[in-house]
């Protein structure tokens, strides 16, 4: 975004490389590390509830996978909701849902019932935070946008790492409700990194814009340089370039050299003198130039 002003200057706006945003990275390690934990909690938390209950591995497969599902489409909302409500309204609503829907899990009266409590609330909420998480983080780096996205990545490998072995422990000594509510309960920390999601805006850091600089082709340039079936010529200097422009163009000889003053001058004089003498004269003989380069 470019604006003007103080005389015509030009400014923009860029991340800020730091200050609040490495409380945002915090934020989004906090979530990733929870929320995303959810899928290898899964068969922890509810093989043994639907064996007992008699669901079959069918209606069991599609409880997971239609949560997989909702997760990753709900991305699509994450945008016009951001732009309409705003970055901390989004990713606090999504934290709660994905919370209450697990709380709502463990007091699930059939199988069925997951696939509203596990596989919509769930899903469509950590979705929704889980997306913004990864398109808040260039709104403040720029410069370390790859150490960033790497300590917000290595959150969930973290969280996947720790959860089965969590919730094993808290069914072994809660059971099956006890420890699906004190997982819904850590969930709810997810809001905490939602909260630290301010708007951009109040922290980009506004700078000069600076005009290009002119190009200025060096002396000497390499050029094409040729004019009858007669005379090749392999050198030529920016200053005689007018004197080629009306030339029939037959052979194509480059070549790059340094040429002093002097004989640049005396090149130039031959072509003149050659440029005007008589058509006729020309056909009936032949100039001939030293093909070596003339150097000094």
């Amino acid at each position: 975004m470019l604006f003007t002003q103080d005389e015509g200057v030009q400014y923009k706006l860029v991340p800020p490389e730091g200050g609040w945003g490495w409380m945002v990275v915090l934020g989004t390690f906090i979530i990733v590390t929870l929320l995303p934990s959810l899928g290898p909690s899964f068969g922890v938390l509810f093989s043994e509830y639907l064996l007992g209950s008699g669901s079959s591995s069918t209606n069991t497969a599609w409880i997971f996978n239609l949560q997989c599902f909702l997760w990753f489409i709900s991305g699509i909302l994450t945008r016009p909701l951001t732009q309409e409500l705003g970055w901390r309204p989004v990713g606090l609503i999504g934290s709660v849902m994905a919370s209450v829907g697990i709380m709502l899990s463990a007091v699930t009266p059939n199988p069925n019932f997951l696939f509203f409590s596990f596989s919509v609330l769930t899903g469509i909420g950590g979705g929704l935070v889980t997306c913004q998480c990864f398109t808040i983080l260039p709104h403040y780096f720029q410069r370390l946008r790859g150490l960033t996205n790497a300590i917000m990545m290595s959150g969930i490998c973290l969280g996947q790492f720790l959860a089965p072995p969590v919730s094993r422990f808290l069914q072994d000594n809660f059971g099956f409700r006890g420890a699906t509510l004190i997982l819904g309960a850590i969930m709810l920390n997810a809001t905490v990194g939602a909260s630290l999601f301010q708007p951009f805006e109040r922290h980009q850091k506004m700078v000069i814009v600076e005009e290009p600089e002119e190009y200025v082709p060096a002396i000497p340039v390499k050029a094409k340089a040729t004019d009858s079936p007669h005379l090749g010529l392999g050198v030529v200097h920016s200053a005689s370039k007018s004197s080629f422009a009306s030339s029939t163009v037959s052979h194509s000889v480059e070549a790059e050299c340094d040429i002093t003053h002097e004989t640049r001058q005396r090149l130039l004089g031959r072509l003149e003198g050659w440029k005007m003498s008589d058509p006729s004269s020309r056909r009936s003989s032949k100039v001939q130039l030293n093909p070596q380069p003339l150097l000094h």
